[in-house]
């Protein structure tokens, strides 16, 4: 689905939380099993299902389709209810279901244990995907998973038959079953629920929309969330508050000094930090869950809460949150969340115990408070204008959080903690490029080549860019130039229009939508766009669209392009080296390329750009030959298709690339 909706990482949390309703609506449907049906009734009726939803599965709708327009969360997933709803639902409902009739056939033993190994299964196939089945094209991985489905359907309904063919184990007397559930027990299990799933998907938006935006870090909180389910239902007796709670209150300095940092910070530190956060507080929420645990009796309950409470903390951190704050609040949230309610149930159990021991509350209740000084100073700086005079503009919608500064004079604009280009305000140096644009920039080379390699005195260009920032490219507009942006963020826009002066001064058409699925919109209605030069320059801010990176991509931009037009890429990136994806691509059209690297010494920017092009002379030219890179070692080619393109092999932990913030 990444194509159809511009590859940015909200498919990636805004999918997470349609699972959570979906996983919501399976142990419901559990629940409705255990309730109102024997085990082997439930049995029955489970094989019926599981069959049908077999029927339901269709990754074709999954595919490129047309231009997107409207809420991109209700459109992933209006998506994913046409394709996989129905057979996710019944997978969703193995767990509880199994655990029931676990506990129906072996009445002396804990089932709980199996929600523990289920989770297992869940890591391993979050591990799996990036590292192995990722390397397959799509289509082998659809039929797969397919497969697979059939394969579990069968041993649901082996399971189902072997439960109704067993006789029940005589019931031993256990300290499980002497627990009971209340209204406020459940608001318990929703409210710690709900904390968690908030705490993941904040953390999720915080590492890939602030930090990188490629998947390897969008599985990995779910991970530490999955890992924190199974230290807590596997080994329950390790949880002990009074380590976990001074624990967490260390990850929270630690979580916000890094949230403060930055990318100055450094990949791997910030993702190491804010998921140590994450794994603790969610082992805290878990754990204080598993104590609170019901009988066997009404474990189809318990799970029901918890996915309640999953998919209410899901829907905050992706419905509401971006549409409420204008920055990444829901991460402070979720930690004081989590430290009020942790907190409150300390305080429930004292009310039980009345003769337990009050220093250990009050100790309690002192390091609460610890923890939450540095969340409400950050959440306060955030907030707060007077904090941060420089900050002159900030909003937010689902591709992320874009601002604008001012400084000396000079305007900057930012996706999320990455420089989108900027602007002097004095008159005279207002219209000269800046940034990643400057004079001796891969962008300056291509003009000149372009403008260069035609007889007549002035060359009028027909420019296509993916990626807008500011316009900054526009300073190097010539009269009766044509020059047409594709923009995935209409935030961009404004901000370009509202606080710089390229697109009013210049008045280049703006195209809001992905750059690729415009591109073939155009082509199918209008032919070809004949441009003399296309920027590809959507890959600057850690957001890695691969879609726009693959062999029918460079296919489609090739069309929209002059015989001898130049093809440009972006290249500079603190976390993905894109230079084997490049060359790779290059050598598959039979193109002509050359590196270029720039120091902009006034902004400390180093960037890098690629050119290509079908001219076979390009490379003998006297700018090109002057001005290109020779790479000193031989690059590793990685071709991308829209059937595979893996990411892991070309991620970089070590930043080689630094742009200053």
């Amino acid at each position: 689905m990444l194509p159809y909706f511009g590859g940015t990482a909200s498919v990636w949390t805004s999918s997470m939380m349609f699972f959570q309703v979906a996983l919501l609506l399976g142990y419901l449907y559990s629940h409705l099993l255990k309730s109102c049906l024997s085990p082997r009734h439930s049995a029955i009726v489970h094989a019926l299902a599981a069959c049908l939803a077999g029927f339901t599965i269709d990754f074709e709708t999954l595919n490129l389709a047309s231009s997107f327009n409207g809420n991109l969360s209700a459109a992933v997933c209006l998506k994913l209810l046409s394709s996989i709803a129905f057979a996710f639902i019944i997978l969703s409902a193995t767990s509880p279901l199994l655990q029931w009739w676990f506990s129906y056939t072996h009445k002396d033993q804990n089932p709980y244990r199996l929600y523990a190994l289920s989770n297992i299964g869940s890591l391993l196939g979050l591990f799996a995907y990036p590292l192995v089945v990722e390397r397959f094209e799509l289509n082998a991985q659809s039929s797969g998973w397919t497969i697979a489905y059939l394969v579990v359907a069968a041993v649901l309904i082996a399971s189902g038959w072997q439960a109704i063919s067993i006789n029940p184990t005589p019931s031993g007397k256990t300290n499980d079953q002497e627990k009971h559930s209340s209204a406020t027990s459940i608001v318990c299990w929703i409210v710690l629920s709900a904390t968690a799933s908030l705490m993941l998907i904040a953390t999720t938006n915080l590492l890939s929309q602030e930090v990188a935006a490629h998947p390897l870090l969008w599985v990995s909180p779910l991970a530490a969330y999955l890992l924190s389910i199974v230290f807590c239902f596997e080994r329950p007796d390790l949880y002990k508050r009074h380590w976990f709670l001074p624990l967490f209150t260390i990850t929270i300095f630690v979580a916000i000094l890094l949230f403060h940092l930055g990318t100055n910070a450094g990949l791997i530190l910030q993702t190491v930090g804010f998921l140590a956060l994450l794994m603790v507080g969610s082992i805290v929420c878990h754990g204080e869950l598993y104590r609170i645990r019901p009988n066997t009796e009404k474990l189809t309950g318990f799970y029901l809460a918890m996915a309640i409470g999953g998919a209410l903390g899901g829907a905050l951190g992706v419905l509401i949150a971006p549409n409420v704050f204008d920055g990444f609040y829901e991460f402070h949230t979720s930690i004081l969340l989590c430290l009020i309610v942790s907190t409150a149930i300390v305080f429930s159990d004292r009310k039980k115990k009345p003769h337990g021991s009050s220093r250990l509350l009050y100790g309690y209740f002192f390091i609460s408070t610890v923890a939450a000084s540095p969340v409400l100073c950050s959440l306060l700086y955030s907030i707060q204008p007077e904090f941060q005079p420089e900050l002159i503009f900030r909003d937010r919608n689902a591709y992320g959080i874009v601002s604008v500064t001012e400084t000396d004079n000079y305007r900057k604009m930012y996706n999320g903690q990455t420089n989108h280009g900027g602007q002097f305000l004095d008159g005279a140096k207002s219209v000269l490029p800046s940034a990643y644009y400057t004079k001796g920039s891969g962008v300056d080379i291509a003009f000149r080549y372009a403008r260069q390699h035609d007889e007549t005195a002035i060359r009028h260009l027909n420019v296509g860019i993916i990626g807008l920032g500011t316009g900054s490219m526009l300073a190097y507009h010539q009269p009766n130039d044509q020059f047409t942006f594709y923009e995935l963020n209409p935030i961009c826009e404004f901000a370009a229009r509202e606080y710089f002066t390229f697109l009013n001064q210049f008045e280049p058409e703006v195209v809001i939508g992905d750059g690729r699925v415009m591109l073939q919109d155009e082509l199918e209605k209008n032919g070809s766009n004949r441009f003399d030069l296309i920027f590809l320059d959507a890959f600057s801010s850690d957001s890695i669209p691969i879609h726009l990176l693959t062999t029918e991509a460079i296919d489609l931009y090739l069309k929209h392009l002059n015989e001898d037009g130049l093809l440009i890429f972006h290249i500079t990136n603190r976390f993905v080296d894109l230079r084997p994806v490049i060359w790779a691509l290059v050598h598959d059209n039979g193109l002509s390329a050359a590196t270029f690297e720039h120091t902009n010494q006034q902004f400390d920017i180093k960037t890098r750009w690629i050119i290509t092009t079908r001219d076979s002379d390009f490379l003998k030219n006297a700018i090109i030959k002057k001005h290109q890179l020779v790479e000193k070692d031989e690059i590793a080619e990685l071709l991308w298709t829209d059937q595979c393109a893996p990411l892991s092999p070309i991620v970089i932990w070590s930043n080689q690339i630094r742009t200053k913030r």
